[in-house]
């Protein structure tokens, strides 16, 4: 006979693979393939919104940086065409037209209460600089040294500078310009001039150009609002395969014409804004980071600026939203497994339970008994095999009954058998001793009928 604990270990062995595994299995397909879609769908759709969301910040900042510095050039030469009409200039023009030998640097003579003038109107304009250049490109005007009267802008130091080109578009195209920023005289302080050619009865009698400096357009480009801790702002302009960078940064505040991008594959985004491009992305800036940037030209000053901020602080957030969600994953389908087993241990324990009780009657033992109830169906199952086991012993009891019933009546049957043997040999010695007297009352009645 097998013994009980050989079926409960073969039970043990068979239902996980069966009742408790296939219950396992399909609870989790069912409870975390939904949640799993969802969630990556849902955290897909999220990441793509920060992500989008960090990309539309650095467009708008850019956007609007942009927008301040070309109203800022677009009033700088609004200022040198205005500027450009005074009837001082033009008369001042006129007369060193009519000087038709060139004055040597210092020499040519300005009236003080036209010096003072300029010096009123570069003043109220908040400009650095004022130089008024005859049509042949001698400066007859300068508020200061640094451009000396009777300069030529066409040659000596000044004729590879923004400043000479600016002059020769102006003088050309009869129209207002400005030229980039250039560090200027012994101080190297970066001017930019908005130049614009002053002209009488059409004719062109020289350029006035108008400087300022770096402070105002340094102060849009050092408000990084919205750009977190490491965000910056990089302008910079070609200069051969290089970019020269043209305004401080926040990781190096002395960058400004000093610090070059040399290699194409750094500062991607500054490269591509000096090219005049406009566009967003994650790209390797000159510190070779990656960072998420915005870049755009700035025509007036033919400056590419690159708006830019970290990958891993604009990024963070989408970050830390993965690490959640991958916790949360971890966290949910621990619970949701030690659940499914908690559930197909409750469903499979009755079975297993009914199991085992139905092998040892199967096996002729009838000593097994059931324990535990509930409401549901495994304790539906429990009671029909309970009561099975119970009528079965009841059953086994009156069959024994019954049993010894019948013994007792084959007794009695065979006791009163022999009984009636024994009357019936009694009966045959009487019947034998009857014959034996016939015969003998035959014989003595044949003697009385001789005699």
């Amino acid at each position: 006979m097998i013994s009980p604990l050989a079926n409960s270990a073969a039970a043990a062995d068979d239902m996980p693979r069966s009742i408790v595994g296939r219950l396992l299995f399909w609870f989790l397909v069912i409870a975390l393939v939904p949640c799993a879609i969802l969630t990556a769908t849902t955290a897909r759709i999220a990441t793509r919104s920060l992500e989008s969301s960090v990309r539309i910040n650095l467009v708008q900042i850019a956007s609007a940086r942009a927008t301040v510095l070309e109203s800022y050039a677009t009033e700088r030469i609004q200022d040198a065409s205005a500027l450009s009409r005074s009837p001082e200039f033009i008369r001042l023009l006129r007369d060193a037209a009519s000087n038709k030998v060139a004055p040597s640097p210092g020499t040519f003579d300005v009236s003080a209460e036209l010096r003072q003038f300029a010096d009123g109107v570069a003043s109220s304009l908040d400009s650095s600089q004022m130089i008024l250049f005859d049509d042949a490109g001698r400066i007859i005007l300068s508020i200061d040294d640094t451009f000396p009267t009777g300069a030529s802008v066409t040659s000596g130091g000044l004729a590879s500078s923004e400043l000479a080109a600016g002059f020769s578009r102006a003088r050309t195209l009869l129209q207002a310009d400005m030229c980039s920023f250039q560090p200027y005289g012994v101080s190297a302080r970066p001017l930019a001039f908005a130049v614009c050619p002053i002209l009488d009865a059409g004719r062109v009698l020289g350029v006035l150009a108008l400087g300022f400096g770096p402070e105002r357009v340094w102060g849009v480009l050092s408000d990084l609002t919205g750009l977190g801790v490491t965000g910056e702002i990089v302008v910079g302009q070609r200069s051969g395969d290089e970019i020269l960078v043209t305004a401080p940064v926040r990781s190096t505040p002395d960058a400004a014409f000093r610090l070059r991008i040399p290699h194409p594959d750094h500062g991607i985004g500054s490269q591509r804004a000096a090219n005049g491009e406009r566009g967003d992305g994650i790209v390797t800036d000159y510190r070779n980071q990656k960072v998420v940037a915005a870049w755009c030209y700035l025509p007036s000053y033919r400056w590419g600026m690159n708006v830019k901020q970290n990958a891993s602080e604009a990024y963070a957030l989408v970050n830390f939203q993965r690490k959640m969600i991958i916790w949360l994953s971890l966290a949910t389908i621990a619970g949701v497994t030690l659940a499914a087993f908690v559930v197909a241990r409750t469903i499979s324990t009755p079975i297993r339970t009914a199991v085992n009780v139905a092998r040892q009657v199967a096996a002729g033992d009838l000593r097994a008994t059931v324990t535990g109830s509930s409401d549901d169906e495994t304790g539906a199952l429990l009671a029909a095999i309970r009561t099975m086991t119970n009528d079965l012993r009841g059953l086994i009891g009156r069959i024994q009954k019954s049993s010894v019933a019948l013994i007792s009546t084959a007794t009695a049957m065979q006791a009163t058998s022999a009984e009636q043997q024994q009357v019936i040999a009694d009966y045959g010695a009487s019947t034998s001793q009857a014959v034996a007297a016939v015969k003998q009352i035959s014989v003595t009645s044949q003697e009385l009928v001789r005699t």
